[in-house]
């Protein structure tokens, strides 16, 4: 089955794939001052890295900023979810 088509019966009540809903889990804000989790879209490609840019939730600051990562592991994604623990 092609990547972009979701049977039906992985659809929850609002028509939301199981990956989102697990995406919008993990960015809900946790309860664990010391572990962020931030969303990145893909801004620009150079030569052998992609660079993607930080989306804060409304009204708070980026943690991050920019965020380089290499072709081969990015390859074609378009958004990237990172979480950092302070220790």
């Amino acid at each position: 089955m092609p990547n972009n088509i979701v049977p039906v019966d992985a659809l929850d009540s609002r028509g939301r794939a199981a990956a989102e809903r697990q995406a919008a889990e993990e960015l809900r804000p946790t309860t664990r001052p010391n572990i962020r989790t931030a969303r990145f879209t893909k801004r620009k490609e150079t030569p052998g890295t992609c660079v993607y840019q930080e989306q804060p939730p409304k009204g708070e600051p980026e943690i991050i900023g920019n965020l380089y990562i290499k072709k081969w592991f990015a390859e074609s994604a378009t958004e990237i979810i990172v979480t950092v623990e302070k220790r």
